[in-house]
């Protein structure tokens, strides 16, 4: 009999630290949710802190522009975890030179709050709503011919992408991303003439071009040598020699991509045509 009691009290003692170990682990449960503003998908990594348990910890997700992706975080009870200690750290890619990381903190009691110091500048609106930042955009890229060299040729051209107010050619994801939409929303090619059409291939041939020089390193940059001695360029009619560039504006600076699309004019005007258009067939070869 006394063996028995002695089993039963060892019983319910075992029962009632279940019951305690398992709310200690389970906390209240926030319905967290990232919402993407901007037109480029964002990647977003979960770094788990202290008084944090949730199926995402660690992970990483991609999140498409204008999408929500909800997370329940559950808050861990016990162990020193029933104050306002509770964290968990988001990783944003891409990201503005602000910050890349932002550090949510939230209490026993529903509270939650973010870091605003170096900071990833999204925003922690009511009911555990996180908004990614929105990225600012570039002007539409407009398209010129620059000039390179006349009368007589002997150089190299290089493509190239580079911020023409520091003269820099080292740019953040932001940029490139901005000017990457701004040119894949089209070129703006002035006022060339009615004639001076391209095909839609063609078109987005330039287009292409235009944006892979923006995202490319710079020693991958592409190159190629023009040299024309003074009797080639008078026996071919050719009195210029053009390379097709683009500007625009983002953040207060000027930007430059420049191409290695080339054409020749028999005069000191720029050319009043396209690139890939038929008027530029055959230019340099005195067509």
């Amino acid at each position: 009999m006394k063996n028995l009691i002695t089993t039963k009290i060892a019983l319910f003692v075992l029962i009632a630290l279940f019951f305690n170990i398992n709310t200690a682990q389970s906390g209240h449960v926030y319905p967290f949710s990232i919402y993407n503003p901007a037109d480029v998908e964002v990647k977003v990594t979960l770094h788990p802190g202290q008084c944090y348990n949730g199926a995402e910890k660690g992970a990483t997700f991609w999140i498409k522009p204008y999408e929500t992706k909800k997370i329940s975080v559950t808050r861990t009870q016990g162990h020193g975890c029933n104050g306002e200690n509770g964290h968990f750290r988001l990783e944003f890619s891409p990201a503005p030179r602000e910050g890349k990381d932002v550090n949510i903190w939230f209490t026993n009691d529903g509270a939650m709050w973010a870091d605003k110091i170096n900071a990833y500048p999204g925003t922690l609106k009511g009911g555990y709503a996180y908004e990614t930042c929105k990225w600012p955009k570039a002007s539409k890229v407009k398209g010129q011919w620059s000039l390179v060299c006349a009368g007589i040729c002997n150089l190299e051209i290089t493509e190239g992408f580079s911020n023409s107010t520091t003269n820099s050619e080292e740019h953040t994801d932001q940029v490139k991303h901005a000017v990457s939409v701004s040119v894949t929303a089209g070129v703006e090619s002035g006022a060339y003439s009615a004639e001076s059409t391209a095909s839609y291939t063609n078109e987005n041939t330039m287009t292409n071009t235009m944006k892979t020089i923006v995202n490319k390193t710079k020693t991958k940059m592409q190159k190629e040598t023009i040299k024309f001695t003074s009797e080639q360029m008078r026996e071919l009619g050719i009195h210029a020699v053009w390379r097709w560039e683009g500007t625009t504006k983002y953040d207060g600076h000027d930007y430059i991509i420049s191409t290695v699309i080339q054409t020749c004019t028999s005069g000191p005007s720029p050319p009043t045509y396209k690139p890939y258009s038929q008027e530029a067939v055959g230019k340099c070869n005195g067509g």
